[in-house]
């Protein structure tokens, strides 16, 4: 998923989140991503901890709710965004996506699901 909003003291900042990368909103299951995500969080206490910015300025953030779920791990538990190996040292999330790819759950259910970035290079 790539921004996310947090709500402390009535500010508000975007954020993107680490070590998943989420369908586009015309991808299959991209507005399912979306709609989880916002379910999961929106109008909740968030905790999240920066990581980087990324080459667009943006803070790149672990973002964490009900008592220290994880989204970035529950969006790839559910078959909604992939593990972003290439930015993540978090080889757990790799399991949890194998776990969620042999189950068939979410985009998983596709015979032949793009991944994001694949989807972004061809559309550039």
């Amino acid at each position: 998923m790539e921004k996310k909003k947090e709500v402390k003291n009535n500010t508000q900042k975007v954020l993107r989140l680490a070590e998943v990368d989420c369908p586009e909103s015309k991808q299959p299951f991209g507005k399912n991503a979306k709609q989880f995500t916002s379910a999961k969080i929106f109008g909740k206490q968030i905790i999240f901890h920066p990581v980087q910015k990324d080459r667009y300025g943006r803070t790149v953030a672990k973002i964490y709710f009900d008592n220290g779920k994880y989204i970035s791990e529950e969006l790839i538990k559910n078959g909604l965004g992939w593990w972003y190996q290439k930015y993540s040292k978090n080889d757990n999330l790799g399991d949890i996506q194998s776990l969620a790819k042999s189950k068939k759950l979410g985009l998983w259910k596709d015979k032949n699901p793009i991944a994001p970035w694949e989807w972004r290079r061809k559309k550039m």
